[in-house]
């Protein structure tokens, strides 16, 4: 069976091109911003860390996000969601060999359970997914992927890269990533094809381009201000919010289950940010 065949690459076309355009315009934002507030462009791009950024940022974008589509094109959308939820975990125990960032009991626990309550999250999404070895190892390397990014560019910001120049090499990076899979995936006689279907939804591309670019540098300043680790224990809270949003927005159903699920993951990300000291203050205070 062929990793790449036909059908496995009309799925990736649609996916890539939304990425490549989502974090082009982003990265037009970035340089807007830093234009704006007349940061030295040139003596960031030209540093010696700049690599360490590029390299998070291949990992986080092209290749994680191509693992995740092939995964769920082979084990579903259910299996694929539930095992890429484990990258907080993976990026904890990477982030406590490579850069030596510890957390405490309870934040282990904090973050053991936000991922395992995101992993069955993920997984009730979807309960007729068939699974095999392939689709596994295409979502396990996404899950190290995107833990890995976290933890790489943790390590570039140390380096005297500010989160914001970071965030801007990032978005230059993933387009770059993106467009050179778009290249070898897409024949050159769909092209007009392909600019038609996007050009269709470019409003939206923007302000979701706009919407992703103020989250993701909040992102970034988290990881650089609080640790790699505690900043994708709350970061996974997104499916929480996925869930409220579609509730409020769209009047999407709401059981017993995902509140409880819900409700799991919340907790353990406070668990996963706050200090043993503070807990104990704050049960000494109660009392």
């Amino acid at each position: 069976m062929m990793l790449m065949d036909k059908n496995l690459k009309t799925i990736l076309v649609a996916p890539i091109i939304l990425a490549f355009a989502n974090d082009f315009i982003s990265s037009g934002y970035m340089l807007f911003h830093l234009i704006r507030k007349k940061y030295s462009i040139k003596k960031v791009l030209l540093g010696r860390n700049t690599l360490i950024i590029v390299a998070a940022a291949l990992l986080g974008g092209p290749i994680g996000m191509s693992c995740y589509l092939i995964a769920i094109q082979y084990i579903g959308v259910g299996y694929a969601a539930a095992i890429s939820a484990s990258y907080p975990a993976l990026g904890a125990l990477m982030a406590f060999v490579f850069i030596k960032d510890k957390l405490s009991k309870m934040g282990v626990c904090g973050i053991l359970l936000s991922v395992i309550a995101t992993m069955l999250l993920g997984y009730s999404a979807s309960t007729n997914s068939s699974f095999c070895w392939i689709g596994f190892t295409f979502a396990l390397v996404c899950a190290l992927s995107w833990g890995l990014e976290v933890i790489i560019s943790s390590y570039g910001m140390k380096k005297s890269i500010p989160p914001y120049f970071a965030y801007f090499i990032r978005q230059v990076s993933a387009s770059l990533g993106y467009l050179t899979l778009f290249v070898m995936i897409i024949p050159l006689d769909n092209i007009k094809e392909c600019y038609a279907m996007t050009s269709k939804i470019m409003p939206h591309i923007f302000m979701i381009s706009l919407i992703t670019t103020v989250s993701y540098l909040y992102y970034y300043r988290a990881i650089n201000i609080i640790g790699p680790v505690r900043a994708m224990g709350l970061n996974i809270t997104y499916a929480v919010w996925a869930i409220l949003l579609g509730w409020f927005l769209l009047s999407n159903q709401i059981n017993f289950q995902l509140i409880i699920l819900c409700c799991f993951i919340i907790l353990g990300s406070f668990l996963t940010i706050i200090s043993p000291e503070k807990s104990s203050k704050l049960l000494r205070y109660n009392k």
